[in-house]
Parts: structure tokens; C-alpha cells; sequence
């Protein structure tokens, strides 16, 4: 061997190595990008409202100035055993709506009450609290 070809009389072609083929060839694999796009996208698109409105009465919400309303009736309440004391109160609106107010004291159905009212920006609900001050007692 001289390392010429005999037939062509030219040197030999560098042999290029070529793998055998595979016997086996695993299955194709599903890609579960797009489920795990939609699961996240789903997600998002749930829970951002839902902050939204949890979120509005405190920080969503714009101050409406003082409403005028009357007590209906005391709903329940907190003594102040351990924590300040809570006391709900249903009242109603000059409008005849009624909304459910939170004091630290007991007010007897019949009392007026001027109260700070904020509505949320989301929703328009109104939310009321304080300050606020009586302004009439029933006799």
C-alpha cells in the first residue's frame, strides 16, 4: 500500500464516518407548553379581578363627601373584651337604600348620623365609615 488508488492513480478520499442507524427511537414527546400557558393565563385572568374587588373598598375607592342616614336596627357587634369594640348597624339612605355601618358605639334605631362614604371605582358600590357625628336622637 502506497496510499495511491490503483484504478484512478490518485491518492485515496478521506473515509468519513457514518453512524449506523438507531434500532430504536423513543416515542415522540407531547409538548405541554401550551397547557401550562393556558393554565397561567387562566390564572391570571381569574385572579386579577378578583384582588381588584377585594382590594377596591380600600384601595379602589373614591370619597363622596357625608351622607345623611337614619339607624334601622343594630345588626351585631363586638364588646370590647380583648379588642376595640365593632358594632353593626343597618342604616338607611334619604334615597330609602340601605347600607350596613360599623361603629365603635351603639346607636339606637331612629338616630341620624352623618358618615364619611367612599364608593369604589370597580363596582360603584358605597361603603360607609368614619369619621362620623350624630346629629339627631329619637325622644
Amino acid at each position: 500500500m502506497t496510499g495511491v488508488d490503483e484504478a484512478t492513480g490518485s491518492p485515496p478520499e478521506p473515509s468519513v464516518y457514518r453512524p449506523k442507524p438507531a434500532l430504536w427511537h423513543p416515542a415522540a414527546q407531547k409538548s405541554t407548553f401550551p397547557w401550562i400557558t393556558a393554565f397561567v393565563v387562566l390564572g391570571v385572568v381569574v385572579t386579577v379581578p378578583l384582588i381588584g374587588i377585594a382590594l377596591e373598598p380600600y384601595l379602589l375607592s373614591k370619597p363622596i363627601g357625608q351622607l345623611e342616614v337614619s339607624v334601622v336596627k343594630v345588626v351585631g357587634g363586638v364588646p370590647a373584651d380583648e379588642t376595640p369594640a365593632s358594632f353593626q348597624h343597618l342604616v338607611a339612605l334619604r334615597d330609602g337604600s340601605r347600607l350596613y355601618f360599623s361603629a365603635e358605639q351603639i346607636h339606637r334605631p331612629g338616630e341620624s348620623l352623618l358618615v364619611s362614604a367612599w364608593q369604589g371605582r370597580l363596582t360603584g358600590r358605597v361603603r360607609l365609615g368614619p369619621p362620623y357625628r350624630v346629629l339627631r336622637t329619637p325622644e
